[in-house]
């Protein structure tokens, strides 16, 4: 007779039996927290089995059948648990998805205990209606669950071993390590591609399935953010995510080669709890899901901040309906911090329908940033409709497309007016030098404009548009940058605008010169003797590089003081780069150096490594992947060298940034293509819209329109009955939560903290201040009004009344207790999300 184990009914081969059988759920690891013989029934009739309660599942395994062949008669993942329910005395059924367990124990009690302890430990956040009903009745509901800490970030690890054990994929520890890191530094983010793994066919490659499942009900991430690594399916699996998830503020999947985002869309329909109002899904060749997502964005019950859609190569008759969803939500739209439409086709009616929105929501709009670029955009459509919206509008960028000389003055009256715009690219516009020339003596003539960046790179302006330029310059003092590269301008050209720019900070100007010939060199060192330039880009191409005149002028600029100097691409050699590093032993001004794209071999970049070690004042210096391989093929038996060369020379610009470094931003780091945007705690609430939005939306009894403006009705066409096992199909849902609108992140201007985003870079478009850094100049930005409140009126006055009814109300909800006092005429601010950029 076998000797007996602790569990007195099940013989010490029946427990072998049970834990191999376990154990072959091996990743995650699984373990047995409960083995008992049970009375398990079918119809009326009962028979004994042995239950058996791991971390993940439930097995039931027959009588007699246990030997090298044994196998489970039940097997049921715990997270796929539905109800439990008393029948009758001691007899309990658990049902779960792909089935029933009915038993008879005088243990249920501690079956039950286990069971709820293990879910509790699975799934944290799982709201109630996610979780399984218990009906007991002579046991009793209050069995007290078992009582464990919740893991690293809101039990993200414990949840999605548990997911792995539930489709059947192996757990990494990778994302494990990862997790916990996050949780210590107390990152809002899961940035998913700087996860080891996310590359496929590798030896740690995950399987996003788990990962994204075990989103769903995470209450620790606010973000998810994946860029430029390859994931086709990102969408349909955040998708799946996003139907549940209730905490998630920020999206920003950027470059995975997706083309698919209609799973996406249905999300942000279906999940009445969804608290996202950053958008960023750019640089994706979308070519399906553009109308689930404009559903999902009609609505939205909460606020949206950021949308960009950069590059994802959509048609013009798509993105109509995309404008055309601004217009159907107002509530939502008029929200909007920074709109990204670049490198899709609007076309002249998309234009028009974007002006129209401008038009509509005129004072009250908040946005700051709008990218335009590469969009066909019709400026004589777009850009009359925008002089009514002038509170907040900060950086224009209409790069890309055509710019007809008959449309000047349509942008000209609209700079005129506009009052905190500080950046204006028009590079690559087909402009004459004559459209650049009104355009400098728009802004020149704003005195609300300051510290101005325009760029006018890539326009065809010659010598002869160098005399325009020069003349519009006479006066003008609030232009801080000016970009000219590529504009044909040559050595004449430089020579007669040179001597205007004394008011210059930042001035980029490279190829414009074939040839560095003695009338550049004298223009040079005219304009850095004389103004005060101190970032200065010369940025070589095709036809015009320094070459061989580099020896000779590139003493010169190491004069000046100049701090910032861009070099990039001009095929600069070894007998260069020894000049260079000489003049950087002895340099104290120059902070950034750009060489990347030249010739120098590993003999060059000894000799500019020497000069860094010495130089106390150089606190960036880029260099990429070319300049690594182009040394190491140069002499490959000192790739060690190299390697460590390049190493040494960002340590020294480290060490050099603890020597008070201001922290800017450089020309090169503007350039880069990825947005950051600070994650919000929560969504902001809709804004209340003034009743004379003329869009066909019903008005409210208070004289403002719905904050809801479309029936919701869509959404219930749903099954109901289904819950998590569908592919994540639809589920029962609560009534959505209303946000916060009394949150005190978004009741006024942000506290003053030491967080804030560096200052801006002489050369570029300044970063927009993220929430957490320096508020905004008094009335600048006053509070929203309070919930239930009316907008106030724009500034000057109320607005308009609707055609055929009442005025509108004369003014705001007082705000709620403790928030600012109200800026007389003032609009709500934008909420919290703006995007500094990189």
């Amino acid at each position: 007779m076998s000797k007996k184990s602790k569990n007195q009914d099940i013989t010490e081969s029946q427990n072998a039996a049970i834990l191999d059988f376990v154990s072959g759920f091996r990743n995650p690891p699984d373990e047995i927290l409960f083995r008992e013989w049970v009375d398990v029934g079918k119809g009326k009739k009962f028979g004994k089995k042995v239950l058996a309660i791991s971390k993940y599942r439930v097995f039931l395994f027959k009588k007699g059948t246990f030997g090298k062949s044994i196998n489970a008669e039940k097997n049921f993942p715990l997270l796929e648990l539905r109800n439990c329910e008393e029948v009758e005395s001691k007899t309990v059924i658990f049902r779960f998805e792909a089935g029933e367990i009915k038993i008879k124990s005088s243990k249920i009690r501690k079956i039950f205990k286990v069971i709820l302890g293990a879910l509790t430990i699975l799934t944290p956040g799982y709201p109630e209606e996610h979780k399984p009903t218990v009906e007991f009745s002579s046991i009793g509901s209050d069995i007290p669950r078992r009582s464990q800490p919740i893991g690293p970030a809101a039990g993200m690890i414990e949840n999605y071993e548990a997911q792995c054990n539930l489709v059947g994929v192996p757990a990494k520890l990778s994302i494990h390590r990862f997790v916990e890191s996050i949780d210590r530094e107390n990152i809002p983010d899961i940035d998913i591609g700087k996860i080891p793994g996310i590359l496929p066919k590798t030896g740690i490659t995950f399987d996003m399935n788990p990962l994204a499942r075990a989103l769903s009900f995470n209450e620790y991430f606010r973000g998810v953010v994946m860029k430029d690594v390859p994931c086709r399916d990102a969408f349909n699996l955040l998708g799946n995510a996003l139907r549940y998830n209730r905490t998630i503020t920020k999206i920003q999947v950027r470059g995975v080669g997706a083309t698919d985002i209609s799973n996406f869309g249905r999300s942000l329909s279906e999940n009445e709890e969804h608290q996202v109002q950053i958008i960023d899904i750019g640089h994706n060749n979308i070519n399906a899901g553009i109308p689930q997502l404009v559903e999902g964005l009609d609505m939205f019950s909460h606020a949206l901040t950021v949308l960009n859609l950069e590059n994802c190569q959509i048609p013009s008759k798509v993105m109509i309906t995309v404008i055309q969803s601004l217009k159907n939500n107002y509530g939502m739209s008029l929200c909007l911090d920074y709109l990204n439409f670049s490198g899709n086709d609007i076309g002249a009616t998309g234009s028009s329908t974007l002006g129209e929105w401008f038009s509509i929501t005129k004072k009250y709009n908040n946005l700051r940033f709008l990218h335009l670029a590469n969009t066909n955009l019709s400026f004589s459509a777009f850009f009359p409709h925008t002089r009514v919206t002038t509170e907040y509008l900060e950086e224009i960028n209409v790069s890309g497309n055509n710019f007809p000389d008959s449309d000047y003055h349509y942008v000209t009256e609209a700079i005129e007016v506009y009052k905190k715009l500080r950046s204006l690219d028009v590079s690559s516009c087909n402009m004459s030098s004559r459209v650049c020339q009104m355009l400098i003596q728009a802004i020149g003539g704003n005195n609300d404009l300051n510290d101005f960046v325009l760029n006018a790179s890539n326009n065809n302006f010659g010598v002869d548009g160098a005399v325009d330029i020069a003349q519009s310059f006479k006066g003008v003092n609030n232009i801080k940058s000016f970009d000219l590269t590529n504009t044909k301008l040559k050595s004449q050209g430089l020579a007669c605008v040179f001597p205007l720019f004394n008011n210059l900070d930042s001035l980029l100007v490279g190829q414009n010169v074939v040839s560095f010939d003695e009338q550049a060199v004298t223009a040079f060192d005219s304009l850095l003797s004389t103004s005060r330039v101190r970032t200065l880009g010369l940025i070589g191409g095709k036809n015009s590089v320094l070459k061989e005149e580099a020896m000779e002028f590139i003493p010169c600029l190491f004069d000046k003081n100049i701090e910032e100097l861009d070099l990039r691409n001009n095929q600069l050699s070894d007998d260069v780069a020894i000049v260079i590093g000489d003049l950087l032993r002895n340099n104290t001004s120059i902070k950034s150096l750009n060489l990347q794209g030249n010739l120098f071999t590993y003999s060059g970049w000894k000799v500019i490594y020497l000069g860094v070690l010495e130089n106390d004042s150089l606190v960036d210096m880029p260099h990429c992947h070319e300049n690594i391989d182009r040394a190491l093929s140069s002499n490959p038996e000192y790739a060690d060298d190299i390697r460590d060369m390049f190493f040494n020379i960002q340590s020294k610009l480290r060490e050099n940034q603890g020597s008070g470094w201001d922290g800017r931003i450089f020309i090169h780091e503007i350039e880069k293509s990825n947005p950051i945007y600070p994650t919000p705690d929560v969504a902001a609430p809709l804004v209340k819209v003034p009743r004379n939005f003329d869009d066909g939306n019903s008005i409210g009894n208070d004289g403002t329109r719905s904050q809801i403006t479309r029936t919701r009705s869509r959404r219930l066409k749903t099954d109901t009955s289904i819950g998590l096992s569908d592919s994540y199909g639809s589920s029962n849902r609560t009534p959505r939560r209303a946000a916060p609108s009394n949150n005190t992140s978004n009741s006024g201007p942000p506290p003053p903290s030491n967080s804030g985003p560096p200052p801006p870079a002489p050369g570029g478009t300044p970063p927009p201040p993220a929430p957490g850094g320096t508020p905004p100049p008094p009335g600048n930005h006053p509070p929203p009004p309070a919930p239930g409140g009316a907008l106030p009126p724009a500034p000057g006055g109320p607005p308009p009344p609707a055609p055929g009814g009442p005025p509108p109300p004369p003014g705001g909800t007082p705000p709620p207790p403790g928030g600012a006092p109200p800026a007389p005429g003032g609009v709500p601010p934008p909420p919290s999300g703006a995007p500094p950029r990189n």
